[in-house]
Protein backbone atom coordinates (compact mmCIF):
# COMPACT_ATOMS: atom_id res chain seq x y z
CA UNK A 1 0.00 0.00 0.00
CA UNK A 2 2.72 2.53 0.60
CA UNK A 3 3.79 1.96 -3.13
CA UNK A 4 0.08 1.99 -4.85
CA UNK A 5 -1.63 4.54 -3.30
CA UNK A 6 1.21 7.42 -4.06
CA UNK A 7 1.14 6.04 -7.58
CA UNK A 8 -2.76 5.95 -8.00
CA UNK A 9 -3.73 9.20 -6.12
CA UNK A 10 -0.25 10.89 -8.76
CA UNK A 11 -1.39 9.30 -12.17
CA UNK A 12 -4.81 8.16 -12.18
CA UNK A 13 -6.40 11.85 -11.78
CA UNK A 14 -3.98 13.55 -13.85
CA UNK A 15 -4.30 10.65 -16.64
CA UNK A 16 -8.55 11.10 -16.32
CA UNK A 17 -8.19 15.04 -16.60
CA UNK A 18 -5.82 14.23 -19.58
CA UNK A 19 -8.85 11.82 -20.93
CA UNK A 20 -11.37 14.97 -21.05
CA UNK A 21 -9.11 17.50 -22.75
CA UNK A 22 -8.73 15.13 -25.21
CA UNK A 23 -11.96 14.83 -25.78
CA UNK A 24 -13.02 18.09 -25.88
CA UNK A 25 -11.39 18.71 -28.51
CA UNK A 26 -14.81 17.84 -30.66
CA UNK A 27 -14.11 18.56 -34.05
CA UNK A 28 -10.55 17.53 -34.89
CA UNK A 29 -9.15 14.53 -32.36
CA UNK A 30 -5.34 15.21 -32.40
CA UNK A 31 -3.81 11.73 -32.69
CA UNK A 32 -3.28 9.31 -29.99
CA UNK A 33 0.35 9.06 -30.16
CA UNK A 34 0.86 12.55 -29.62
CA UNK A 35 -1.65 12.61 -27.23
CA UNK A 36 0.43 10.38 -25.02
CA UNK A 37 3.37 11.51 -26.08
CA UNK A 38 2.59 14.96 -24.75
CA UNK A 39 1.74 13.71 -21.71
CA UNK A 40 4.61 11.18 -21.48
CA UNK A 41 6.97 14.91 -21.94
CA UNK A 42 5.56 16.11 -19.25
CA UNK A 43 5.72 12.65 -16.70
CA UNK A 44 9.61 12.37 -17.66
CA UNK A 45 11.89 14.73 -19.59
CA UNK A 46 10.27 17.90 -18.84
CA UNK A 47 10.40 16.65 -15.00
CA UNK A 48 14.13 15.85 -15.14
CA UNK A 49 15.09 18.83 -16.87
CA UNK A 50 13.10 20.94 -14.71
CA UNK A 51 14.71 18.84 -11.70
CA UNK A 52 18.16 18.80 -12.63
CA UNK A 53 18.13 22.67 -13.91
CA UNK A 54 16.35 23.40 -10.07
CA UNK A 55 18.98 21.81 -8.40
CA UNK A 56 22.36 23.66 -10.77
CA UNK A 57 20.17 27.19 -9.64
CA UNK A 58 19.48 26.45 -5.99
CA UNK A 59 23.14 25.71 -5.22
CA UNK A 60 24.22 29.10 -7.19
CA UNK A 61 21.52 30.98 -5.56
CA UNK A 62 22.60 30.06 -2.15
CA UNK A 63 26.09 30.18 -2.80
CA UNK A 64 25.38 34.00 -3.73
CA UNK A 65 23.33 34.78 -1.17
CA UNK A 66 23.19 32.32 1.20
CA UNK A 67 20.52 30.47 2.92
CA UNK A 68 17.50 31.76 4.18
CA UNK A 69 14.03 32.88 2.94
CA UNK A 70 15.18 35.10 0.30
CA UNK A 71 16.79 31.95 -1.52
CA UNK A 72 13.61 29.94 -0.48
CA UNK A 73 11.85 32.67 -2.45
CA UNK A 74 13.71 32.87 -5.23
CA UNK A 75 13.79 29.26 -5.62
CA UNK A 76 10.03 28.53 -5.14
CA UNK A 77 8.85 32.12 -6.61
CA UNK A 78 10.98 32.84 -9.85
CA UNK A 79 12.92 29.89 -10.63
CA UNK A 80 10.88 26.91 -10.03
CA UNK A 81 8.07 28.76 -12.40
CA UNK A 82 10.75 29.53 -15.08
CA UNK A 83 12.48 25.93 -15.24
CA UNK A 84 9.49 24.07 -14.84
CA UNK A 85 7.56 26.26 -17.93
CA UNK A 86 10.38 26.21 -20.25
CA UNK A 87 10.68 22.44 -20.02
CA UNK A 88 6.96 21.66 -20.47
CA UNK A 89 6.49 24.29 -23.30
CA UNK A 90 9.30 22.90 -25.07
CA UNK A 91 7.32 19.54 -25.53
CA UNK A 92 4.46 22.00 -27.24
CA UNK A 93 7.12 23.87 -29.44
CA UNK A 94 8.35 20.22 -30.78
CA UNK A 95 4.69 19.40 -31.78
CA UNK A 96 4.17 22.99 -33.57
CA UNK A 97 7.61 22.68 -34.95
CA UNK A 98 8.06 18.91 -36.59
CA UNK A 99 4.03 18.49 -36.86
CA UNK A 100 3.04 21.71 -37.37
CA UNK A 101 -0.53 21.07 -39.31
CA UNK A 102 -1.64 19.49 -36.26
CA UNK A 103 -1.95 23.32 -34.57
CA UNK A 104 -4.89 24.40 -36.53
CA UNK A 105 -6.38 26.46 -33.99
CA UNK A 106 -6.34 27.69 -30.24
CA UNK A 107 -7.95 25.08 -29.09
CA UNK A 108 -4.73 23.00 -30.13
CA UNK A 109 -2.53 24.82 -28.31
CA UNK A 110 -4.77 24.61 -25.25
CA UNK A 111 -4.58 20.58 -25.72
CA UNK A 112 -1.59 20.36 -25.91
CA UNK A 113 -0.19 22.24 -23.36
CA UNK A 114 -2.72 20.73 -20.94
CA UNK A 115 -1.57 17.45 -22.34
CA UNK A 116 2.08 18.21 -20.90
CA UNK A 117 1.18 19.95 -18.10
CA UNK A 118 -0.88 17.08 -16.40
CA UNK A 119 2.00 14.75 -17.72
CA UNK A 120 4.56 17.00 -15.28
CA UNK A 121 1.41 17.31 -12.52
CA UNK A 122 0.75 13.81 -12.55
CA UNK A 123 4.99 13.20 -11.36
CA UNK A 124 5.30 16.10 -9.35
CA UNK A 125 1.80 14.28 -7.14
CA UNK A 126 3.36 11.42 -7.09
CA UNK A 127 6.91 12.86 -5.56
CA UNK A 128 5.14 14.63 -3.05
CA UNK A 129 2.17 11.93 -2.17
CA UNK A 130 5.76 9.46 -1.35
CA UNK A 131 7.19 11.78 1.08
CA UNK A 132 3.86 13.23 3.13
CA UNK A 133 3.26 9.27 3.37
CA UNK A 134 6.24 8.30 4.25
CA UNK A 135 6.85 11.30 6.86
CA UNK A 136 3.30 11.36 8.21
CA UNK A 137 1.19 8.55 7.11
CA UNK A 138 -2.25 8.11 5.76
CA UNK A 139 -3.90 11.33 7.00
CA UNK A 140 -1.97 13.44 5.77
CA UNK A 141 -1.75 11.93 2.13
CA UNK A 142 -5.71 12.46 1.68
CA UNK A 143 -4.74 16.05 2.83
CA UNK A 144 -2.56 16.33 0.21
CA UNK A 145 -4.48 14.61 -2.97
CA UNK A 146 -7.28 16.59 -2.01
CA UNK A 147 -5.20 19.59 -2.32
CA UNK A 148 -3.17 18.86 -5.21
CA UNK A 149 -5.27 16.55 -7.22
CA UNK A 150 -8.43 18.40 -6.75
CA UNK A 151 -8.58 22.19 -5.58
CA UNK A 152 -5.16 22.69 -7.45
CA UNK A 153 -4.96 19.58 -9.61
CA UNK A 154 -5.53 21.79 -12.99
CA UNK A 155 -2.63 23.71 -12.38
CA UNK A 156 0.00 22.78 -14.78
CA UNK A 157 -2.02 22.22 -17.44
CA UNK A 158 -3.40 25.64 -17.43
CA UNK A 159 -0.18 27.41 -17.11
CA UNK A 160 1.07 25.58 -19.89
CA UNK A 161 -1.76 26.04 -22.16
CA UNK A 162 -0.90 29.90 -22.08
CA UNK A 163 2.54 28.88 -23.96
CA UNK A 164 -0.10 26.61 -26.48
CA UNK A 165 -1.88 29.40 -26.87
CA UNK A 166 0.82 31.86 -27.50
CA UNK A 167 2.04 29.03 -30.46
CA UNK A 168 -1.48 29.10 -31.89
CA UNK A 169 -1.47 32.76 -32.46
CA UNK A 170 1.73 32.22 -34.10
CA UNK A 171 0.20 30.11 -36.23
CA UNK A 172 -2.07 31.83 -37.48
CA UNK A 173 -2.04 35.54 -36.81
CA UNK A 174 -1.42 37.64 -40.18
CA UNK A 175 0.80 40.23 -38.63
CA UNK A 176 4.28 39.75 -38.28
CA UNK A 177 4.61 42.04 -35.41
CA UNK A 178 2.02 39.92 -33.32
CA UNK A 179 3.64 36.42 -34.68
CA UNK A 180 7.17 37.95 -33.21
CA UNK A 181 5.59 38.12 -29.78
CA UNK A 182 3.09 35.56 -29.23
CA UNK A 183 5.29 33.03 -28.23
CA UNK A 184 7.17 35.25 -25.48
CA UNK A 185 4.29 36.66 -24.48
CA UNK A 186 2.64 33.23 -23.99
CA UNK A 187 5.56 31.89 -22.15
CA UNK A 188 5.61 34.86 -19.52
CA UNK A 189 2.18 34.43 -19.11
CA UNK A 190 2.59 30.72 -18.05
CA UNK A 191 5.46 31.58 -15.77
CA UNK A 192 3.83 34.73 -13.97
CA UNK A 193 0.72 32.45 -13.04
CA UNK A 194 3.00 30.26 -11.90
CA UNK A 195 5.13 32.11 -10.13
CA UNK A 196 1.66 33.96 -8.47
CA UNK A 197 0.65 30.02 -7.69
CA UNK A 198 4.01 29.37 -5.83
CA UNK A 199 4.87 32.42 -4.21
CA UNK A 200 0.82 32.35 -2.62
CA UNK A 201 1.30 28.90 -1.29
CA UNK A 202 4.81 29.71 -0.09
CA UNK A 203 2.96 32.81 1.57
CA UNK A 204 0.51 30.61 3.92
CA UNK A 205 3.64 28.72 5.23
CA UNK A 206 5.29 31.83 6.15
CA UNK A 207 5.53 32.94 9.82
CA UNK A 208 3.70 35.80 10.63
CA UNK A 209 2.35 35.50 7.22
CA UNK A 210 -1.51 35.84 6.05
CA UNK A 211 -1.88 31.88 6.25
CA UNK A 212 -4.70 30.28 5.14
CA UNK A 213 -5.87 33.87 3.71
CA UNK A 214 -2.89 33.56 0.83
CA UNK A 215 -4.14 29.88 -0.17
CA UNK A 216 -7.98 31.13 -0.42
CA UNK A 217 -6.43 33.72 -2.50
CA UNK A 218 -4.35 31.13 -5.02
CA UNK A 219 -7.30 28.83 -4.96
CA UNK A 220 -9.50 31.67 -6.58
CA UNK A 221 -6.88 33.38 -8.69
CA UNK A 222 -6.40 29.61 -10.42
CA UNK A 223 -9.83 28.62 -10.92
CA UNK A 224 -10.32 31.99 -12.21
CA UNK A 225 -7.33 31.31 -14.48
CA UNK A 226 -9.20 27.52 -15.70
CA UNK A 227 -12.25 29.14 -15.68
CA UNK A 228 -11.02 32.14 -18.25
CA UNK A 229 -9.53 28.70 -19.93
CA UNK A 230 -12.61 27.24 -19.88
CA UNK A 231 -14.46 29.69 -21.69
CA UNK A 232 -11.52 30.01 -24.22
CA UNK A 233 -12.34 26.70 -25.14
CA UNK A 234 -16.38 27.14 -25.16
CA UNK A 235 -15.52 29.83 -28.00
CA UNK A 236 -12.94 28.32 -29.82
CA UNK A 237 -15.40 24.99 -30.43
CA UNK A 238 -17.62 27.48 -31.64
CA UNK A 239 -15.62 29.35 -33.96
CA UNK A 240 -14.47 26.02 -35.23
CA UNK A 241 -18.41 24.48 -36.18
CA UNK A 242 -18.26 27.65 -37.79
CA UNK A 243 -15.58 27.72 -40.09
CA UNK A 244 -16.48 24.14 -40.99
CA UNK A 245 -20.52 25.00 -41.77
CA UNK A 246 -18.53 28.38 -43.85
CA UNK A 247 -16.03 26.23 -45.75
CA UNK A 248 -17.71 22.99 -46.16
CA UNK A 249 -20.69 24.90 -48.02
CA UNK A 250 -18.85 24.87 -51.27
CA UNK A 251 -18.21 21.28 -51.31
CA UNK A 252 -21.82 20.59 -51.11
CA UNK A 253 -22.43 23.25 -53.50
CA UNK A 254 -19.85 21.42 -56.14
CA UNK A 255 -21.68 18.02 -55.29
CA UNK A 256 -18.47 16.50 -52.93
CA UNK A 257 -20.13 16.30 -49.73
CA UNK A 258 -23.82 15.38 -49.27
CA UNK A 259 -25.95 17.68 -47.67
CA UNK A 260 -26.62 14.70 -44.82
CA UNK A 261 -22.88 14.52 -43.98
CA UNK A 262 -22.62 18.64 -44.60
CA UNK A 263 -25.51 18.81 -41.41
CA UNK A 264 -23.58 16.07 -39.85
CA UNK A 265 -19.85 17.41 -39.87
CA UNK A 266 -21.31 20.52 -38.57
CA UNK A 267 -22.52 19.44 -35.19
CA UNK A 268 -20.10 17.21 -32.72
CA UNK A 269 -23.18 16.18 -30.95
CA UNK A 270 -25.33 15.10 -34.66
CA UNK A 271 -21.75 13.37 -35.27
CA UNK A 272 -21.31 11.20 -32.15
CA UNK A 273 -25.41 10.23 -32.46
CA UNK A 274 -24.33 9.08 -36.39
CA UNK A 275 -21.60 7.12 -35.02
CA UNK A 276 -24.21 5.61 -32.03
CA UNK A 277 -26.35 4.43 -34.71
CA UNK A 278 -23.56 2.76 -36.48
CA UNK A 279 -22.65 0.97 -33.18
CA UNK A 280 -25.83 0.18 -32.42
CA UNK A 281 -26.50 -1.88 -35.86
CA UNK A 282 -22.98 -3.81 -35.23
CA UNK A 283 -21.77 -1.87 -38.08
CA UNK A 284 -17.66 -1.08 -36.69
CA UNK A 285 -16.86 -0.76 -40.70
CA UNK A 286 -19.46 2.16 -41.04
CA UNK A 287 -18.19 3.82 -37.94
CA UNK A 288 -14.99 3.91 -38.66
CA UNK A 289 -16.00 5.28 -41.93
CA UNK A 290 -18.13 7.75 -40.97
CA UNK A 291 -15.33 8.86 -38.24
CA UNK A 292 -12.93 8.84 -40.81
CA UNK A 293 -15.02 11.34 -43.20
CA UNK A 294 -16.08 13.40 -40.74
CA UNK A 295 -12.49 14.02 -39.53
CA UNK A 296 -11.18 14.72 -43.22
CA UNK A 297 -14.25 17.29 -43.50
CA UNK A 298 -12.84 19.13 -40.40
CA UNK A 299 -9.39 18.77 -41.98
CA UNK A 300 -10.60 20.16 -44.99
CA UNK A 301 -12.09 22.72 -43.80
CA UNK A 302 -9.14 24.44 -41.44
CA UNK A 303 -7.23 24.01 -44.10
CA UNK A 304 -9.37 26.30 -46.63
CA UNK A 305 -9.86 29.13 -43.37
CA UNK A 306 -5.88 29.05 -43.66
CA UNK A 307 -5.64 29.71 -47.23
CA UNK A 308 -7.93 32.35 -46.54
CA UNK A 309 -6.58 34.01 -43.80
CA UNK A 310 -2.64 33.49 -44.23
CA UNK A 311 -2.66 33.02 -47.94
CA UNK A 312 -0.47 30.26 -48.15
CA UNK A 313 -2.66 29.31 -51.30
CA UNK A 314 0.71 27.37 -52.10
CA UNK A 315 1.38 25.80 -49.73
CA UNK A 316 -2.50 24.13 -48.75
CA UNK A 317 -3.41 23.77 -52.37
CA UNK A 318 -2.02 20.03 -52.72
CA UNK A 319 -3.75 19.03 -49.06
CA UNK A 320 -6.76 20.79 -50.11
CA UNK A 321 -6.69 18.79 -53.39
CA UNK A 322 -5.91 15.23 -51.43
CA UNK A 323 -8.38 15.97 -48.50
CA UNK A 324 -10.99 15.96 -51.41
CA UNK A 325 -10.41 12.95 -53.13
CA UNK A 326 -10.47 11.07 -49.88
CA UNK A 327 -13.83 12.67 -49.30
CA UNK A 328 -14.94 11.78 -52.39
CA UNK A 329 -13.42 7.79 -52.05
CA UNK A 330 -15.57 7.30 -48.65
CA UNK A 331 -18.49 9.37 -50.43
CA UNK A 332 -18.45 6.79 -53.14
CA UNK A 333 -18.58 3.66 -50.19
CA UNK A 334 -21.92 5.72 -48.48
CA UNK A 335 -23.60 5.66 -51.75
Amino acid sequence: MGCVLPLVGGLLPMALYALVIAWLDRYEREPWLLIVGAFLWGLVPAAIAALVSQLILDVLIRSIIGEGLAAEWLQTGLVAPMTEEIAKGFAVFLVFLIFRREFDSVLDGIVYGSLVGFGFGAIENVLYLFGVYAEEGIAALIILFILRAVLFGLNHAFFTSLIGVGLAVLRLARSQAIKLVALPVGLMLGITAHSLHNTLVLLTAAEGGPGLAALGIALLADWMGVLGLLITIVLALRRERLWIAEYLREEVETGLLSRQHYEVACSAWRRMLAGWAALRRGDLRRYRRLGRLYHLCTRLAFKKYQRARLGETALHQAAIEQLRQEIAAIQMQEA
